[in-house]
Order: C-alpha cells, then sequence, then structure tokens
C-alpha cells in the first residue's frame, strides 16, 4: 500500500461526516443547535445554450432569407469553397461575397458574432481560414428583407441594399487564430490572500469552549534549512484520535516531495 498516495473519494457523505459531527457539537455547546435553518432542496434546471451573444447586431431566427449550417465542417480546405454555390444569391470572387442588385455585384456585409468585420478581413475569413470551419454554428443571409438591411447598411444611389451574412460561431468554440478586429480580454482581478486560521492560546480556556477544528494546522509558506530542516508550533484539537500530517513540497531543483504521517492524541 502507498501511503502518499493521494486521497480520492468521491463518497461525500462518508469523507465529510466528521467534520459535519463536529460541527453539530460546536452548535450544541453553545446552544445555538435551535437556531439553525435547515433549507428545502432546490432543484436548478436549465438550457444549455449553444450559441454566443451577437449583441445588437442580430437577426432573428425566421427573419432571414437562408438559415444554412456547415455539412461536416472539418472537411472544409477553406470556408468560401465550402459556402459556394451553398448561399443562396451569394457568389465568392477572391475569397469575397458578393450579392447581385438589379445587374451589379454589391459586396456583403459580414458580421462575426453580431460584430461587424473590416472589408479587408473578409479574405483571411473566407480564404485562409483565419475563423475555423468546425467553430461555426449557423450562418443567416438576409437578402429581401428591407426592414433588417436598413439595420446594416445604407442604399446605394439606386436603392440597393448589399446582402448581409451573419456568422455565429459555437458558444464553446475557442479563438485558435487572430483575427484584428476581435480581442478576448479575460480580466484577472484582484485576490486578496487570506491567512490560515491558528489559534494561540496564551491563557488556559474555560471548558465551556472546546476545539472541535477538523483542519489543526496548514502552512503553505513553510522554508527549510540546506539540511531540509524545519520548525513550528501550533495547537491541537481537542477531539481524542487519529490526526493525519501530510507534508508536500518543492526544492530548488523543481523535485517534488511527500510524505504522510500519523500521530494519536489520547
Amino acid at each position: 500500500v502507498n501511503k502518499n498516495a493521494g486521497d480520492f473519494n468521491l463518497d461525500i457523505n462518508t469523507t465529510q461526516k466528521e467534520y459535519l459531527a463536529n460541527s453539530e457539537r460546536n452548535y450544541e455547546r453553545f446552544g445555538k443547535l435551535n437556531q439553525m435553518q435547515r433549507l428545502k432542496e432546490v432543484k436548478i434546471t436549465a438550457i444549455k445554450q449553444t450559441i454566443t451573444d451577437q449583441g445588437s447586431f442580430k437577426v432573428p431566427e425566421g427573419h432571414e432569407d437562408q438559415l444554412f449550417k456547415l455539412n461536416r465542417p472539418e472537411l472544409c480546405a477553406t470556408l468560401a469553397i465550402c459556402l459556394q454555390g451553398q448561399l443562396n444569391g451569394i457568389v465568392f470572387i477572391d475569397g469575397i461575397p458578393y450579392g447581385k442588385r438589379q445587374g451589379v455585384l454589391l459586396a456583403a456585409k459580414v458580421y462575426l458574432n453580431g460584430q461587424a468585420t473590416d472589408p479587408r478581413d473578409m479574405e483571411d475569413i473566407f480564404d485562409r481560414n483565419v475563423l475555423d470551419p468546425p467553430d461555426i454554428d449557423k450562418i443567416q443571409v438576409v437578402r429581401t428583407n428591407i426592414a433588417q438591411l436598413s439595420r446594416f447598411s445604407k442604399p446605394d444611389p439606386n436603392g440597393n441594399y448589399p446582402p448581409v451574412i451573419l456568422i455565429i460561431t459555437k458558444a464553446a468554440g475557442t479563438q485558435k487564430k487572430y483575427i484584428p478586429n476581435i480581442a478576448n480580454i479575460t480580466p484577472q482581478g484582484f485576490t486578496k490572500a487570506r491567512e490560515f486560521y491558528s489559534p494561540h492560546y496564551d491563557k488556559p480556556q474555560t471548558p465551556d469552549l472546546p476545539d472541535f477544528r477538523s483542519t489543526v494546522y496548514w502552512n503553505p509558506a513553510v522554508k527549510t534549512s540546506p539540511e531540509g530542516k524545519t520548525k513550528f508550533d501550533f495547537f491541537n484539537a481537542d477531539d481524542k484520535g487519529t490526526y493525519k500530517v501530510i507534508i508536500e513540497g518543492i526544492n530548488a531543483a523543481g523535485d517534488l516531495g511527500r510524505e504522510v504521517y500519523r500521530y494519536k492524541v489520547e
């Protein structure tokens, strides 16, 4: 038996039994057991969200001219090749989508997750796989719905609106390549370091205040001498029985160390 093996136990009821018993005894000794309130069981259900937020630039499903989903996107050499001939009224020329209105080709307006893309990025998106096809959930095409088209662009002198292509990626999709107009930022925030509570009994304690701590001592910053020795003090809890000590550390060379000890309090 490896005494240094990690403590893995999925039976939470068993592993937390002693901790809960200690807590109950504390409440009972302090006369607060009658102040406890047992909460009723709450069941939370939700529908998994698979579509990313599109912000203000979105088209409700059913208001587009075509809703398209890629079939086997992992086989797409480029997004333009997979979409060529699949989007009604849209043709790709040198990686750029166009729509024809009154015999005139108009470059389509492309939105990625509700954000307008720069025309200079069209070739990167459709012809260079900057956006991986497997990350795409759906593509909406708007060509004839003037109420929707007027939200995205202005008509040309002849009153023709360019078509609009909206690309929506999967919520779980990861941005594997750089897209100039999209920045993914994850703030790190600030967390104030907390110190583990360790009591110091400078004066004799009254018997009305028993110590039933489940974790007696924890210190993540213990340093040893060059010989690997160190010293620290702690007060044990009032419970009798066997206590387990786990020591884990790392040296300057990056070598890991772990040891498990047990001692008995009678």
